[in-house]
């Protein structure tokens, strides 16, 4: 099993310019120190650890997810994976409120 030592991942609402329907958050995580390891995906949802929307990031360990509804609060989780569709366990949950007007971070540990 691919495991996090200290997963640390941490959410900043994009600025903004304008009134629209739609926000972005910014994810950034510490990477698994598994040498295994060939990439990561975020799991987003609207509820807690009940995740209805996943991208695959590839080995980064920062991402953007886009086109997140006004006025939900959503819940991230990231994994790690390997090659061979190995998949670690969920990282700690962060959460915000899509319509905040200032950048927040949060932090996983």
């Amino acid at each position: 099993m691919i495991s996090f030592a200290r997963v640390c991942c941490f959410l900043l609402i994009a600025g903004e310019t304008g009134w629209t329907q739609s926000a972005s958050v910014s994810l950034a995580w510490d990477p698994s120190p598994d040498s295994i390891v060939s990439g990561y995906t975020i799991y987003y949802g609207a509820a807690t650890r009940q995740y209805t929307n996943s991208i695959d990031v590839g080995l980064v360990t920062n991402a953007i997810v886009g086109n997140l509804n006004r006025g939900v609060t959503f819940f991230f989780a990231v994994t790690a994976h390997t090659t061979n569709l190995l998949e670690s366990d969920f990282s700690n949950e962060v959460s915000t409120k899509i319509g905040a007007t200032r950048a927040r971070n949060l932090k996983i540990k």
